[in-house]
């Protein structure tokens, strides 16, 4: 019986180690079409919306990611944040290099999600590592808001 037992929470850690894995190396694309009478006499416009990838690279340098959002051939994109992993001493450069080649498609805008704001509210831990790393983005063309509008 104790032999079943083992075994069972065994198959059990592999499952679920199995769906991590799948979790961290997949990505899901999700289409939707808004329509409302406030857009109305404005023409069509495809915008992606990128969120919570927490530092993960799809393929090398995030090369199947990238080809997805080109395939979409967006007019704009939405960054709204956790591209960063809010713990200390973590690299940015794999969020900021995939952040700085998006530029290339079309315009970027980049909110801040809770791992952003922890970097850039507790400089006593992170250093000037979101500063960092906002400045390499904004060099490169993205346009950060935060508490404001954006037309």
């Amino acid at each position: 019986m104790i032999k079943w037992l083992v075994l069972i929470a065994i198959l059990f850690v592999i499952l679920i180690f199995a769906k991590w894995m799948k979790e961290i190396h997949t990505f899901q694309v999700t289409k939707y079409e808004i329509y409302s009478p406030k857009l109305k006499g404005v023409s069509t416009r495809k915008i992606v919306f990128l969120s919570d990838l927490h530092n993960c690279s799809y393929g090398k340098d995030n090369e199947k990611l990238l080809k997805a959002v080109q395939q979409e051939k967006p007019d704009i994109i939405l960054i709204t944040g956790d591209m960063l992993v809010g713990k200390a001493n973590i690299p940015s450069k794999v969020a900021e290099d995939f952040v700085s080649k998006l530029m290339e498609i079309c315009p970027v805008y980049y909110a801040n999600g809770n791992h952003e704001q922890r970097m850039r509210v507790y400089p006593e831990t992170f250093g000037t590592a979101f500063q960092e790393y906002k400045d390499r983005l904004i060099k490169s063309g993205v346009t950060f808001v935060e508490n404001e509008n954006v037309d």
